[in-house]
């Protein structure tokens, strides 16, 4: 049986390892090198996957987890670290049990998997786009420079939209389409997020808040809640905890709020003692010397305009022993409270995975396979199924690529 697998990132490259066993597979990838986007993941370190028990796994499972579950019953992330390992990849476990090359280089795990290819006689096709695929009563036409093959059937892991350098480009999605299966509106995830306060946001470059705790309020709700460091950038917030909640905010971004608290360590009753203190301490000093004290430097000069946005500038000309405890409360409520309107997400060009793509109502659990057209399976990222950081989406994609390949080879379960 011919078999045809397009794209050669980390889903691609396991389902023609297992597809191959007993078939003749041809795995197609339009760029030059196998796996481009795994050599710029996890700052070229690439965090392969990660050792968490089931239960855990799940959980990080953001988007169609359930879709997932027969998959996991058949090759989970212990069993993926245990084929690397068994294959000859040197693995090391960090914080949060997540796995990494030994040597923190991620181009070991590419050229493991393409060992294993060329073991397994894989025919490697670089530098090839697919342009079509069209199915006829003998299995699939795939169109390809100018011409084109036949092959019994087809396995789509070409990506998603994010890292569009990399060549996630969509072509998975126009593959679909051609044949009428439904697509969920591809969005970038895991991505920094946009605020309306450019200028104030643009005037501090670039900083980390370390150990703050933040909010996001829609319709006056909190709907998500973290703890952790981000990043300011521009007009952009990052860091780990927004990045992670970008995977839950999709649906709210026409009137979203993020919340900061600067010093979650204090409540408002001990912030007002400490503030009291310095002003008895430092009783001629200024508002913004006292603010100098409580924040980053990095952030006085837009908290300072903040309260001038509220309060009367004569009341900043005295020293700070003379200041009413109206502006001493509101300074406390801004620290406890620093407010951003959030816009939307940066683009796919910073997004580290794409939210949505193929509806996996339209997929077999237990196959990758299209309910809609036999013979054509669809595994990885170009599904729509999403994980948190951590080593778990590329996990995924392996899995899923798992599960189409042994499909392929005659539903060998």
């Amino acid at each position: 049986m011919k078999i045809a697998v397009i794209g050669g990132g980390p889903s691609g490259m396991m389902a023609s390892i297992f597809a191959s066993k007993n078939n003749e597979v041809s795995l197609f990838e339009k760029n030059e090198k196998l796996g481009k986007k795994i050599f710029i993941t996890g700052k070229g370190r690439c965090n392969i996957t990660n050792v968490c028990d089931i239960d855990q796994f799940k959980n990080n499972i953001v988007t169609n987890s359930k879709f997932l579950y027969h998959s996991l019953s058949k090759f989970n992330n212990i069993d993926f670290y245990n084929f690397l390992e068994e294959n000859g990849l040197k693995l090391k476990i960090e914080r949060g049990k997540r796995v990494f090359p030994y040597n923190d280089k991620s181009f070991e795990f590419t050229d493991l998997l393409k060992k294993i290819l060329i073991k397994n006689n894989v025919k490697i096709r670089l530098n090839t786009l697919i342009s079509k695929i069209d199915k006829i009563d003998v299995g699939f036409n795939l169109h390809y420079e100018n011409k084109y093959e036949l092959f019994d059937k087809i396995i789509i892991a070409t990506g998603g939209n994010s890292y569009k350098t990399t060549g996630s480009t969509g072509d998975g999605y126009k593959f679909a389409k051609y044949f009428n299966i439904n697509i969920i509106n591809p969005k970038p995830s895991l991505v920094p997020l946009i605020v309306k306060e450019e200028i104030e946001v643009s005037s501090i470059k670039r900083f980390v808040l370390k150990n703050v705790k933040i909010r996001f309020i829609y319709n006056n709700k909190t709907i998500y809640s973290d703890f952790g460091d981000i990043e300011f950038r521009n007009n952009e917030i990052a860091g780990p905890i927004i990045i992670k909640a970008s995977s839950y905010l999709h649906e709210y971004y026409d009137d979203l709020k993020l919340i900061i608290d600067l010093k979650p360590s204090l409540d408002e009753d001990k912030l007002k003692i400490r503030i009291m203190r310095d002003i008895k301490q430092f009783p001629n000093d200024t508002i913004i010397n006292e603010l100098k004290r409580l924040l980053p430097y990095q952030l006085v000069d837009s908290f300072y305009d903040r309260l001038k946005k509220i309060f009367d500038a004569n009341l900043f000309r005295n020293n700070i022993s003379n200041t009413k405890n109206i502006v001493i409360d509101k300074i406390i409520n801004i620290i406890k409270n620093y407010e951003y309107n959030v816009l939307g997400t940066k683009g796919f060009e910073e997004a580290i995975i794409t939210k949505g793509g193929i509806d996996v109502k339209e997929i077999d659990p237990k196959t990758m396979e299209s309910k809609k057209i036999k013979g054509l399976y669809f595994c990885g990222e170009v599904l729509d199924i999403d994980a948190l950081t951590g080593g778990y989406n590329i996990t995924i994609a392996a899995i899923t690529g798992y599960i189409a390949g042994i499909s392929c080879d005659k539903y060998n379960y």
